[in-house]
Formats: C-alpha cells, sequence, structure tokens
C-alpha cells in the first residue's frame, strides 16, 4: 500500500500537469481569436409600406465621402465591416437614408468581444499553483517523516 506522502505527492503532481494543460489551452485559445472589438453599421431596404423606426431622413446625395464608403459596403454586405470607433459613420448611423427610389434604414451596432481563453489561462495557473504547494507538501511529508 502506497504511503499518504507518496499519494499526496502524485496528487499534486498531477494537478500541476493538469493546471498547465489548462493554461496551455487558454493560451492556445486566446492566440486564435480572431473577433473584433469596435463599431459596425447595419443596413436594412424597406418595403414601400414599411415604416422605419430612424430618427431622421437623409438622401444618399447628401452623404460625405466616408459615410457613402460605409452606407455602400453595409448595403452590399449586410454589414459594415467593425470600425474601432463610430467616427466613420458621421450622421448616417440612426438615419433613413434614400437611394435610387429606395429607404434604407440604418442602424449601428457594437461588437464586443469577450476573452474565452482568460478563463483557462487562471483556471489552469490556479491548478498548478494547487498541485506544485500539494506535491511539495507531499514531498516535505515524506522528506521528514521517516
Amino acid at each position: 500500500m502506497p504511503s499518504i506522502p507518496r499519494v499526496v505527492l502524485q496528487v499534486g503532481v498531477g494537478l500541476l500537469i493538469v493546471g498547465l494543460l489548462v493554461g496551455g489551452l487558454g493560451v492556445a485559445i486566446q492566440g486564435t481569436d480572431d473577433c473584433q472589438s469596435g463599431y459596425g453599421l447595419t443596413v436594412r431596404r424597406l418595403g414601400p409600406n414599411e415604416s422605419a423606426t430612424t430618427n431622421g431622413q437623409v438622401a444618399y446625395e447628401n452623404l460625405t465621402a466616408s459615410e457613402k464608403r460605409v452606407f455602400d459596403e453595409a448595403r452590399t454586405g449586410g454589414n459594415s465591416p467593425i470600425y474601432p470607433n463610430d467616427s466613420a459613420f458621421g450622421d448616417v448611423a440612426g438615419k433613413l437614408v434614400t437611394y435610387q427610389g429606395h429607404r434604407y434604414e440604418t442602424v449601428e451596432f457594437v461588437a464586443d468581444c469577450g476573452s474565452p481563453g482568460v478563463v483557462y489561462i487562471f483556471g489552469g495557473g490556479a491548478l498548478t499553483v494547487v498541485g506544485a504547494v500539494v506535491a511539495a507538501l507531499g514531498w516535505l511529508f515524506g522528506r521528514f517523516r521517516g
């Protein structure tokens, strides 16, 4: 039958290894996460009898060059790319834009990315520390017991 200090040492080493693996998984997840935080614009074409929930109306011709670019990106792709701030939209967000005889509702959205790997990194770090402490106690108890 194995001694108690040996079992404690083995449990500690096991926790240490699992902690390192979990922490490594967290680093891998964090390193491959390509989510972008920022702001985007959604453009939706309205039907002839559909009412808009926006605050104002503007003709496409009256938009600035950057507002036209963002509007066109969102109109053709469903959403604009993600921008670090909403200054690229100018005043087009939240407006009803008339373009080539059609009405388009624009809505600003916020893309907020979490950090999924952080939980694994901190959890793995905690397991590693606990494992190291338990392994050290098992080794010390076995060393000075006999």
